[in-house]
């Protein structure tokens, strides 16, 4: 993948964000994952009664809505909408509202939920073939969509695929944490972003939830390259299943200044203009 240059120099800031966001705005045929997930410095996402709002930042709800601008779909699972009552919608920061894409193989959800009410964006149900079948069909007014079942859970890799040939190609997995690591257990992760935040929690719930099938630690899951953005007091990183090189160095020790400069704008400017900057 080729590198980026801008005609004129740019603060150190300026550079490590757009390392981080443009390879998201590139065309990728055979699709991108990326997840995100938010964690305290003891590896909980929530405390032990599911309370998981506010663990991180400002600085990080607003990458977060930045990656939803630029994906084609956000995806959560049933138990995150039930406990969050999250909107997957694009409100700090410039950009449209992708696809909202619920993991609900039993079709559990009521329509309490915002998603299913507030018609911002499409919505999409994944369900299992033995649950809905193969018929076309709706719950609480949004679309399902039906896959296979293997063992105890849906055929994340024919989800993938399935949103890939609705045109949905870029993925952002917002959670919760058991979408995530059923997404990376099938090897369907591209890029998995975490931050960790100055708190510790205690006995909360954990970030993952792997089989215990790891003997070793030459056997377990790496990336193959890492790099940290420092936002405020928050460090997002980045850990990349595939390595997306871009060309810029890594800058010693830049910090992101946001309110210096927005980044977000020149993000914007290549997304959604075909000239460069």
């Amino acid at each position: 993948m080729a590198g980026w240059r801008a005609s004129t120099p740019l603060p150190d800031d300026v550079a490590v964000q757009l390392d981080l966001y443009l390879p998201y705005c590139l065309s990728h045929p055979r699709g991108l994952a990326v997840a995100h997930i938010g964690q305290s410095l003891d590896g909980r996402i929530a405390t032990e009664n599911g309370d998981s709002r506010w663990i991180i930042g400002e600085a990080d709800l607003l990458h977060c809505h930045r990656m939803r601008a630029l994906a084609d779909a956000v995806l959560v699972g049933a138990r995150t909408v039930r406990a969050d009552d999250p909107q997957l919608t694009v409100r700090r920061c410039a950009g449209d509202n992708p696809y909202r894409v619920v993991i609900d193989p039993e079709l559990s959800l009521t329509g309490r939920h915002g998603i299913f009410r507030d018609r911002a964006a499409p919505t999409l149900v994944v369900a299992t073939r033995e649950e809905h079948g193969d018929r076309q069909g709706e719950t609480h007014g949004c679309e399902i969509l039906g896959v296979p079942r293997v063992g105890s859970t849906l055929d994340v890799r024919r989800s993938r695929t399935a949103l890939g040939d609705r045109g949905l190609s870029v993925v952002f997995v917002e959670g919760g944490g058991i979408t995530i690591s059923h997404f990376l257990e099938a090897g369907c992760l591209n890029r998995l972003q975490i931050t960790v935040a100055p708190i510790i929690i205690g006995s909360g719930r954990p970030v993952s939830h792997f089989p215990a099938t790891v003997r070793s630690t030459a056997d377990c899951g790496r990336g193959s390259a890492v790099s940290t953005l420092a936002v405020t007091r928050c460090s997002i990183v980045i850990s990349m299943s595939e390595a997306l090189s871009f060309g810029s160095p890594r800058r010693a020790g830049a910090e992101s200044e946001l309110n210096r400069y927005d980044p977000w704008l020149l993000t914007a400017k290549v997304r959604f203009l075909p000239c460069p900057i």
